[in-house]
């Protein structure tokens, strides 16, 4: 095998390792801050039915809140965004996280609480069951949405791979 194609292998695995950890790693950011962002919302969900709020109420104030740190923390560490359009990012979040939260998880508290016996359980401790199995599919939403649509690469700003130097063309080429 001549050095330039042990080069070439040695970077084509080189850099699919690289692309498997990332691409491991990423999923693992995104539910640390997935986890840290639910506990937020459930405490501040928790607080404002403590002083009174209905449960819908709470549920739009909590997850307007923990929304706002989750595109910090989800644009910087999650993703590890540097993306240029700052402002099609925020605008592209905010419309998909507000279909994730404030419908789907919404709709899914709403058709918990509503049609589902409580089993004796406390309005309060319903409602947090509620929310928790409602989180399920308004994470999925969230995480399909920004990793394909809201924090993905353009394609101007996608470094292509590297080529062959030129008088050494690629054999596989």
């Amino acid at each position: 095998m001549s050095k330039v194609k042990q080069a070439a292998e040695a970077n084509k695995l080189k850099t699919a390792s690289k692309q498997n950890k990332t691409s491991t790693k990423k999923p693992l950011r995104f539910i640390i801050v997935g986890i840290s962002n639910t506990v937020l919302d459930f405490v501040l969900m928790n607080i404002m039915r403590l002083v009174g709020l209905n449960l819908i109420a709470a549920n739009t104030i909590s997850t307007g809140t923990a929304m706002v740190y989750s595109f910090f923390m989800n644009k910087k560490w999650t993703f590890r965004n540097a993306g240029k359009n700052y402002l099609r990012q925020v605008v592209l979040f905010f419309i998909f996280t507000i279909i994730g939260i404030w419908v789907i998880q919404n709709g899914f508290i709403w058709l918990i609480n509503t049609y589902i016996p409580h089993f004796g359980l406390s309005d309060t401790i319903f409602a947090n069951a509620a929310k928790l199995i409602a989180s399920v599919p308004s994470l999925i939403w969230n995480y399909l949405t920004y990793n394909f649509i809201v924090f993905r690469e353009p394609k101007s700003e996608i470094k292509p791979e590297a080529k062959s130097e030129p008088g050494n063309p690629d054999p596989d080429e």
